[in-house]
């Protein structure tokens, strides 16, 4: 199946304008505090900061005891680590006047090449896409084409390319991976639901199993 043809179902199913909401710093901030759990907890964490004012004003985040951060940011676990992460984020995102590089995003312990690309995608419009793991399961399981990416960043530049580096087109790609795996291509795949199961070489193969 063409990638393209999944995208196009995707957007006819799914709400995925405006997909992840907020300032580009609360996404900056939204897209550290969602690693490792669900977006339940990260999103009562992100409330905590705005109700301190802390996503408005990021001079203030930097000033707030470590203590203090870790308890507002506590809902979305790991949060002695995250908080580090955060002030590290926010003294970069001041300096940069919140356009740092991904390169600049990747030097900071506790950012990886998903959490800097969603940054860079969804906070600073740069026309990348985060490769994370409903992408590769449901690209894998399809599977989907062009092409048979060896590595995150092969499947990255597929994506960039297919949706020609717009950046509309990227986030509601990147929303319509999430969706859709959290609906159908779970861990344990939901395939009788799924409106995919005639063209999927996963479910035609475990049917054929059973």
């Amino acid at each position: 199946m063409q990638v393209e043809e999944f995208l196009d179902l995707c957007f006819k199913t799914y709400q995925l304008n405006h997909w992840w909401p907020g300032t580009s710093f609360e996404i900056a901030i939204s897209a550290i505090l969602v690693q490792n759990t669900n977006w339940k907890g990260a999103w009562k964490a992100l409330r905590n900061l705005q109700q301190e004012n802390l996503t408005v004003r990021p001079t203030k985040l930097i000033h707030i005891e470590n203590s203090v951060l870790e308890q507002l940011i506590r809902p979305a676990g790991f949060f002695k680590r995250k908080s580090t992460t955060i002030k590290k984020l926010t003294y970069l995102w001041l300096k940069k006047k919140g356009m740092p590089t991904r390169e600049e995003l990747l030097s900071i312990k506790g950012i990886g090449t998903e959490t800097a690309d969603a940054i860079s995608l969804y906070a600073c419009n740069v026309p990348t896409i985060p490769i994370d793991v409903y992408t590769r399961r449901i690209w894998k399981r399809i599977p989907l084409t062009p092409g048979n990416p060896r590595n995150d960043d092969e499947l990255r530049q597929i994506l960039i390319h297919v949706t020609n580096e717009d950046i509309d087109s990227l986030k509601k790609a990147h929303a319509a991976f999430v969706e859709f795996g959290k609906e159908f291509c779970k861990k344990v795949p939901q395939c009788k639901a799924c409106p995919l199961k005639n063209v999927c070489e996963a479910t035609m193969k475990r049917n054929g199993d059973e």
